[in-house]
Order: structure tokens, then sequence, then C-alpha cells
């Protein structure tokens, strides 16, 4: 294998870069690059900056993936005050955690884990995005019904099917 040295003047052999270097004791100042092709033609070095670009594009399209299956489930934690219906399950007062399913359009309700309540929905437009977490109760006293639930940011209402959302 033949590697070519870049010099000042022109494109060497190995051996003639050996001995030019022995005699001007350059051996450590000189850059060895090595040529893409062996037939004579200019050498190309390794461009750095494209490999960092095209990881660059790589780690974004990577992230924007992961970003898009995240978002298709949705969690929040609620406290109730007061016992609530949640099609058809009663949930007594307490704190609960809510799990909104974008694909199945399937609301969970969990208590230390474990699935307590579930209900099937559809999404209606809002006016507007929501500016916090909303929770949907429809009912007077202790007997209060969910209805729906709105994300923070969300422009779309989450109405639990079989509910009525007037209130």
């Amino acid at each position: 294998m033949v590697f070519m040295v870049q010099t000042n003047k022109n494109f060497c052999s190995a051996e003639e870069v050996n001995l030019d270097l022995w005699n001007i004791n350059l051996r450590s100042t000189l850059l060895v690059t090595l040529p893409t092709e062996i037939d004579g033609k200019q050498p190309r070095s390794f461009d750095m900056k494209a490999l960092i670009k095209q990881i660059g594009i790589a780690l974004v399209i990577a992230s924007l993936a992961a970003v898009s299956a995240v978002a298709k489930t949705r969690k929040e934690s609620i406290t109730l005050a007061t016992n609530t219906t949640v099609n058809g399950t009663l949930l007594k007062s307490g704190t609960y955690d809510l799990k909104f399913d974008d694909e199945k359009g399937q609301l969970s309700i969990m208590k230390n884990g474990k699935v307590v309540a579930q209900a099937s929905t559809t999404t209606e437009k809002r006016d507007g995005k929501a500016r916090k977490f909303e929770l949907r109760l429809t009912g007077a006293g202790e007997a209060k019904q969910l209805v729906g639930i709105a994300f923070a940011g969300s422009e779309q209402n989450i109405v639990l099917n079989g509910s009525s959302a007037s209130n």
C-alpha cells in the first residue's frame, strides 16, 4: 500500500518523505492525509463539520420521534373532594391518577397503580387553549359525575361517552 503525504511542493512516496524527514528533523510537524484514490488525484481530508451536522440532524429526528410517541398518552394527578361517579363506577374522595390514551380514546383512572375506572371518550373543539388542567363534573352535593377533562395547553375537551357535558 502506498501512502501519499502532502507537502508544500507536491505528492511524494512514503520512502521519499521518510528520507526528507530524517534530513530536516521535522518528523512530527507534517500533517499526513490519506488520499481518497490512489490514482494521483488530489487527496480529500475528512470533513468533521459534515459529520457533526449529520449527527445533529439524526439526534433531532430521533427526539421528534420520541416526543410524538410520548404525546399519545397524557397523565395527570387529581384530588376528588367528594365521591364521584365515572362511567358507573363510584370513586370515593381522594387522590387518583388519570391516564388518557389519544389513540384509543380511553381514559383510565388509577389508585395506587391499579385501574379503578375506565371510560371511552370523544373530543370536541374548545374556543381556546386550556390554561390549566380542567376537571368537568355535573351534579350537586355528593352526587357528582365526571363528564369531561381538558389538559393544560390543549385545544380540545375530552368528553366521556354517555355523559352530558352541558355544565
